[in-house]
């Protein structure tokens, strides 16, 4: 792991200016932002996956709480997204108000994922935090010069060839923002798969609820269709370049799980099943639900109409 930490010793905003302009997802650098005062295990991953787009539900929320207590799904999902997205390199501001038990994880998902990390301190670290971060024996830096030369602006222009998943859908849904069925009854237009994706990268954290979605539009398939299909029904010739990186997300997330033995690339709970249901009405999809045949539609008819005589 390559880190460096860059010393704020004076809290001069330049420093914090210069760390939020470099931030260019496109061409694979985030900055992230910490919230000053979050403390719960899943919080830094909560801030990485916010970096990177993702829209994670309300604190308050039954799931949000779920998702703020879940620490090992929150570093999976951002380690997987970390992967899928080519980030080589993460900037961390506020890093000194950051806890050592963060920093740790942090760093773990540096030697996992290959990232360089880059920690903005604008005043001492804790003591344990100090220890953690000496620990990696980091490069220091103490000017504003140094920290440019660190990590220069940066163009964050589309790659060519490659979806532009940082380009964000709107959160909350505009109001004439168009639904889609899904399956549907004909393949959608290219134009109307690039905007769901960019739905599915914006109003998804979960990577392989996102993945799954993916599938189900690339396949024009049910949700059950795609669990039973293996990971060989996703080689990098099957999968379209809008599609690419959110099977790929859910790839990294199912092998980060450390379980063998599936032949199928999504593992998903009856708690999984509920959530993909309602990311998917969050991103405009609604499951089709066939018309009951003319018959049975007439004997209902005529047994409703029994039933008030």
């Amino acid at each position: 792991m390559q880190l460096s930490v860059v010393h704020d010793e004076d809290d001069d905003r330049a420093f914090m200016q210069w760390a939020l302009a470099v931030h260019a997802p496109a061409a694979g650098r985030i900055t992230v932002h910490p919230a000053p005062t979050a403390t719960a295990p899943a919080a830094l991953a909560h801030d990485l996956l916010r970096a990177l787009g993702k829209h994670l539900p309300w604190a308050g929320s039954p799931e949000g709480t779920c998702w703020m207590r879940d620490a090992r799904t929150a570093w999976r999902a951002a380690a997987a997204w970390v992967q899928a997205l080519e980030i080589k390199h993460v900037i961390l501001t506020r890093a000194h108000l950051v806890t050592a038990a963060h920093l740790t994880r942090l760093f773990a998902l540096a030697h996992l994922t290959g990232i360089r990390l880059t920690l903005l301190c604008h005043g001492p670290l804790a003591p344990a935090a100090a220890a953690a971060v000496q620990a990696q024996r980091p490069a220091r830096v103490y000017t504003l010069a140094a920290a440019r030369r660190l990590a220069p602006a940066l163009p964050d222009r589309p790659v060519p060839g490659r979806f532009a998943w940082w380009e964000p859908a709107p959160i909350p849904p505009l109001p004439a923002e168009p639904c889609f069925r899904l399956p549907a009854h004909v393949p959608l237009p290219a134009e109307c798969l690039v905007a769901v994706a960019r739905r599915l990268h914006s109003r998804i954290a979960h990577p392989q609820h996102a993945a799954a979605l993916a599938a189900q539009l690339m396949t024009n398939q049910s949700l059950e269709h795609v669990l039973k299909l293996p990971p060989s029904a996703f080689t990098p010739e099957a999968v379209p370049g809008w599609a690419a990186a959110l099977i790929e997300a859910g790839r990294r997330f199912k092998d980060l799980d450390g379980r063998v033995g599936s032949p199928f690339l999504f593992r998903l709970s009856g708690w999984d099943r509920i959530a993909v249901a309602e990311a998917a009405l969050a991103c405009g999809l609604k499951e089709h639900q066939p018309r009951p045949p003319r018959r049975h539609a007439r004997l209902t008819a005529a047994t409703t109409k029994g039933s008030r005589g």
